[in-house]
């Protein structure tokens, strides 16, 4: 999965338990078949963690088709400014973008 203009991420300020949802847009490039498929997650890059859940995957795309997929989990940092970024694999490079300006990451704490 490619990232066009930037990796979306959220740095957390405090420690604690956080309601995390991204909204993820995606788009099928030239030459992306049904059969491709991408597969998200976030990841805590503080502490190289991937968050429980967070995974997610998308097939079925065609030439500039997009899509959105939303992730929503618990993120339970231990320490200030923890970041969570967003993590994108596909089984065929150069065939699936994550729209980076299309794409939000949001965090609520809840503890």
């Amino acid at each position: 999965v490619d990232f066009v203009n930037s990796a979306p991420s959220v740095t957390l300020p405090d420690a604690g338990i956080y309601k995390i949802t991204a909204v993820v847009g995606l788009v099928g490039l030239s030459g992306v078949l049904t059969s491709d498929i991408a597969s998200l997650k976030l990841r805590n890059i503080s502490n190289s963690s991937d968050l429980n859940g967070s995974t997610v995957e998308l097939n079925f795309l065609v030439d500039t088709q997009k899509e959105q997929l939303v992730i929503d989990v618990l993120a339970t940092t231990d320490g200030p400014n923890q970041t969570i970024s967003l993590f994108g694999d596909a089984t065929t490079i150069d065939k699936i973008a994550v729209v980076a300006l299309r794409t939000t990451i949001t965090a609520l704490r809840i503890e």
